[in-house]
């Protein structure tokens, strides 16, 4: 009895010395759940109550999970505010988070960011002046306004929960029962166990990162939106990037095979034009009920235009797709991206005029499209692989080519050129201006019946037709553009997209894999056309085309592809990866690093 006594007498102990920093410290809980938008997460919650159709897919875990971590967080701040018992200490820390709080509200009002990779590398590279310009231009803007009364407002807050909370509410805790006291303080000390968890999670995925140099599915970083978990989940990835691109870069800059151009024309164009986000099935092209590719089509019937059937891309995010789209590796012969070099650099070793006009460039916050940019436009791969980048994106692709023919490019003999389009990138109505001609396909244009569809959701996918209708328009101004020369161009997209396809989902929300996520969200179209001098000039590489329009084939190994149509020698190109060699053999394609594509794509796919 006694025994039991005592072990009692421990748990009420420990209880109770873990319930001390949340006694003394409540307001700053509750300033720091404030300052992490805890509003609007209760306002999601509420949501979900309350019109559960409009919450669809979105789990109510996934959303309470910031929470836990938001405690933890502020638990280990408040006990080191109780240990030292020092008001400079807590003065620090309530310094510390109201000044976090204030940069990460104002990038998100005013440049739509959140803190991570471009965001401290910008801070890192900014020097006096240019920050003293910078305040100059954002201090006095209705969004800094509104920040600082933000701000204000909660600082407001916790000074008036500071001055009464020990003077009235503290002696009404002591006062509540002991049992009560235990059980509220078992719950506390769950919801802390349950942060552990959380936080142990977070260093897993980052610990993942690391090591796999990828993302995985149903990781915790992407639900926290806290400035320390921000910047902690950013800094492995800034280690990671800079590893990487270091070793590209060197054996980009080791190249020392004989390149060379193998083609006699006097004058040749080949251009690689990425998509985004583009569903072949939305293309009338590859099948689809409604006209959205009404150009390519007539480009095919007049045997300009080859669509090939069975490509699909690696992976379902833009960077991961992109990097090794455009380095030599092959992911299914085991090869890293960062271990080859990044061919744009052959091909302008090769004599070749290489210029880069990118519509999403330095567009994008997060992680992986950051690591996107730092490969694209790091200096030592500039000077080694263009002639010539574009300045600034624009608001719509059209507008990019536009501003590439005002630019009176000063071709070579041999050019190379590389359009980065947004193509379909969410949000699909703003990817295409709202003319008549454009604003085309409307809720009423689209006839399944599916369960999942209304109104709204059907004027979703009409918005993304229209977008794809528009990214239409745009290729054929490109083959207008290069019409009457010795041209090539090759489109393909960077991945895939879902837009109620086949489940109530749209974007790119991802589950556990399956034969229609890959089919909508991997599979892509790969669309090579040839200006009539080009077929002149090339009538064997015309019958091998048609010979492989339906291989088997992976976007990592386009390069293997563009080297044939261009004509380039290098000990890089192998043909055994070649889409239309005759040599070309198909490898296994792996998707997400591992998983077996041709493997998969046929479970449960309609």
């Amino acid at each position: 009895m006694k025994d039991t006594v005592t072990i009692s007498t421990r748990i009420h102990k420990i209880l109770k010395a873990f319930m001390m920093p949340i006694i003394k410290n409540a307001p700053f809980f509750i300033a720091y759940f404030l300052l992490n938008n805890i509003v609007a997460v209760l306002q999601t919650i509420h949501g979900m109550i309350a019109q559960p159709y409009n919450f669809v897919g979105v789990s109510l875990w996934a959303t309470l999970s910031p929470l836990f971590v938001y405690f933890f967080e502020a638990y280990i701040m408040a006990a080191i505010i109780t240990l030292t018992n020092k008001k400079w200490v807590k003065g620090f820390f309530y310094v510390l988070i109201f000044f976090l709080a204030t940069v990460r509200i104002f990038i998100a009002r005013q440049f739509g960011m959140e803190i991570g990779p471009l965001v401290l590398t910008l801070v890192a590279e900014t020097n006096a002046s240019e920050t003293s310009e910078f305040i100059k231009t954002y201090i006095l803007t209705r969004t800094t306004l509104g920040v600082f009364l933000t701000i204000a407002f909660y600082a407001a807050i916790t000074i008036a929960l500071e001055k009464t909370y020990p003077k009235y509410i503290i002696t009404k805790l002591k006062s509540i029962k002991s049992d009560w006291r235990s059980a509220i303080s078992v719950i506390f000390l769950i919801i802390f166990g349950i942060g552990v968890y959380h936080v142990c999670a977070f260093n897993g995925d980052i610990a993942y990162y690391m090591k796999n140099h990828t993302d995985r599915n149903g990781n915790i970083i992407d639900l926290l939106r806290d400035p320390f978990s921000k910047i902690y989940s950013t800094l492995p990835s800034l280690i990671s990037t800079e590893r990487d691109m270091k070793n590209v870069v060197r054996v980009t800059s080791e190249l020392n095979d004989n390149s060379k151009s193998i083609f006699s024309d006097d004058s040749l164009n080949v251009v690689l034009v990425i998509g985004e986000s583009y569903i072949k099935y939305h293309a009338k092209l590859y099948g689809y009920p409604l006209p959205t590719t009404p150009n390519m089509s007539r480009e095919q019937q007049n045997g300009n235009l080859f669509a090939f059937t069975d490509v699909c891309s690696p992976y379902s995010h833009t960077t991961e797709a992109i990097r090794n789209l455009l380095c030599t590796n092959s992911i299914g012969k085991c090869e890293r991206w960062c271990d080859t070099p990044y061919w744009p650099a052959i091909m302008k070793r090769t004599g070749f005029k290489v210029l880069m006009w990118d519509n999403q460039k330095i567009s994008s916050t997060d992680v992986y499209e950051f690591t996107l940019n730092s490969l694209l436009y790091d200096s030592t791969l500039v000077r080694l692989s263009y002639d010539q980048v574009n300045d600034r994106a624009f608001t719509y692709d059209g507008e990019m080519l536009d501003a590439y023919k005002k630019k009176h490019i000063a071709y070579g003999n041999h050019n190379f050129i590389i359009f980065h389009l947004k193509g379909q990138h969410f949000e699909w109505d703003k990817r295409y201006p709202h003319t008549k001609e454009f604003n085309h396909f409307t809720y009423k244009d689209i006839k399944r019946n599916d369960p999942w569809l209304n109104q709204s959701k059907r004027q979703y996918i009409a918005e993304y037709d229209n977008a794809t209708l528009y990214n239409d328009q745009v290729m054929e101004d490109m083959f207008n553009m290069f019409r009457n020369t010795n041209t090539v161009i090759i489109y393909l997209s960077d991945h895939g997209e879902e837009v109620y396809d086949w489940r109530d989902s749209q974007a790119r929300n991802e589950l556990d894999m399956c034969g229609n996520l890959l089919k909508y969200q991997y599979d892509v179209p790969l669309i090579v056309w040839c200006s009539d001098k080009y077929k002149a000039a090339h009538p064997d590489i015309i019958k091998e085309m048609k010979s492989g329009l339906n291989h088997a084939f992976e976007t990592d190994n386009t390069c293997q592809l563009l080297f044939h149509l261009a004509g380039i020698s290098t000990r890089y190109y192998k043909p055994d990866r070649d889409l239309i060699s005759d040599k070309y053999r198909k490898s296994m394609r792996l998707v997400d690093d591992s998983l077996r594509y041709d493997v998969m794509r046929w479970q449960s796919t309609r």
